[in-house]
C-alpha cells in the first residue's frame, strides 16, 4: 500500500479510506506482473549501469549481476524447484498434517 501511496502520490491512510479491496487487489495483481512504472524504470537504469560496467574493463570471469545496481535488489531465490517450494513453504509456515494409515503388523 505504501509503496502504491508513493506512486500515486496519495497519503497511504487516504489511500486506504478510498480505494475499495477489490481494486487494490487487481491493482497489486497488475503490479506484481508488469511493476509499478517507478519500478520499471528502476530495472531499466540498473540495466544501463550494469552496461556500462561491463563495458569499462574489468578482469576476465568478472560476474554482473543486476542486483548490484538495484536499489532494493531481490533475495536470491534458489534454481532448484524443490527447494523453490520449500522456501515458499517455509514462508507461508505449511505444515502437512501426514494422514497416511498406518500398517498393522
Amino acid at each position: 500500500m505504501l509503496e502504491l501511496s508513493f506512486e500515486l502520490g496519495i497519503p497511504a491512510n487516504e489511500l486506504a479510506a478510498r480505494l475499495p479491496e477489490r481494486h487494490f487487489r487487481r491493482y497489486q495483481a497488475h503490479a506484481a506482473r508488469w511493476m509499478l512504472p517507478t519500478r520499471r524504470l528502476q530495472f531499466q537504469l540498473a540495466k544501463i549501469a550494469m552496461l556500462l560496467d561491463r563495458q569499462a574493463g574489468h578482469p576476465e570471469g568478472t560476474e554482473f549481476r543486476l542486483g548490484d545496481y538495484l536499489f532494493d535488489p531481490p533475495d536470491d531465490e534458489p534454481d532448484d524447484p524443490e527447494a523453490l517450494a520449500q522456501a515458499a513453504r517455509d514462508a507461508v509456515g505449511f505444515k502437512p498434517i501426514n494422514k497416511a494409515k498406518k500398517e498393522i503388523p
